[in-house]
C-alpha cells in the first residue's frame, strides 16, 4: 500500500471467515512475528535458518538441496492471487532475506503513548468545528517528534510545535502528511489540514 507503484506500507488482514484471532496473537505474543518470519524462510527453500537468525546475517542462508526454485514457485511464494506481481517476486533478494532474518530476531513491544502536551489542549473542539473527524486516541512519532494528533486512516498528523526537517522527511517516506498547528486554537485550523478530509 498505498498503490501498486508506490508501496510503503503493509496491510495485514484475516481471510478466515469470522476471524481466527491471528492478528491479535501477532500483537499480543511478543515473539509471534519472529516465528512467522522463521517459517517463511523455511518455506522459501532455505537451510541454516536458525544459524542465520542467531548471527543476524542472511548471508548464512543456503538454498536447500534438491529444491528446484529460482525466484519463486507455487510451493513457496507464488500463488494465483499474486500473479500480477510474479515478475517482482524474488526469494533470493538479499533485502527480503535480511528483512525476514531481522523480523525473526525481533519482538513486538507495545508502545505507551504519553499524554498530550498542554499546548495541544483545545484543538479537538476546533477540529470538530472545522468538520474534521476526531483524531485517534493515540499520537504518532516521526524522528522522535511526537505528533499530538493523528488520523491514521488518512495518514495525516498534526502538532502545535515546529516540525523538524527529519520528521517531515521520515513522514513523507512513509506516506504521511504533517501539519504544524498555530500557537493557539483561536487562530483556527489550517485550511490545508481541513482539505485533507474533504471528498
Amino acid at each position: 500500500m498505498p498503490a501498486r507503484d508506490n508501496r510503503r506500507s503493509i496491510l495485514a488482514y484475516e481471510a478466515t471467515e469470522g476471524g481466527a484471532g491471528v492478528l491479535s496473537r501477532l500483537v499480543e505474543d511478543a515473539h509471534a512475528i519472529g516465528k512467522v518470519a522463521k517459517e517463511a524462510l523455511s518455506i522459501m527453500h532455505f537451510d541454516n535458518v536458525d544459524e542465520a537468525i542467531a548471527a543476524g546475517d542472511a548471508k548464512v542462508l543456503v538454498d536447500r538441496d534438491g529444491e528446484a526454485c529460482v525466484r519463486g514457485c507455487y510451493r513457496c511464494l507464488l500463488s494465483y492471487f499474486n500473479q500480477p506481481d510474479h515478475e517482482l517476486i524474488d526469494r533470493a533478494s538479499d533485502e527480503a532475506k535480511q528483512m525476514l532474518v531481522d523480523l525473526a530476531r525481533g519482538e513486538v513491544v507495545l508502545a505507551t503513548n504519553p499524554q498530550r502536551s498542554a499546548s495541544a489542549e483545545g484543538w479537538e473542539p476546533a477540529f470538530k468545528d472545522a468538520g474534521i473527524p476526531a483524531p485517534d486516541g493515540t499520537s504518532v512519532s516521526f524522528a522522535e517528534q511526537e505528533m499530538s494528533f493523528a488520523w491514521r486512516n488518512h495518514f495525516v498528523a498534526a502538532c502545535p510545535e515546529a516540525l523538524s526537517d527529519a520528521a517531515r522527511k521520515i513522514a513523507d517516506a512513509k506516506g504521511w502528511t504533517l501539519f504544524e498547528l498555530p500557537e493557539t486554537c483561536a487562530a483556527g485550523v489550517p485550511a490545508a489540514l481541513i482539505s485533507m478530509f474533504k471528498d
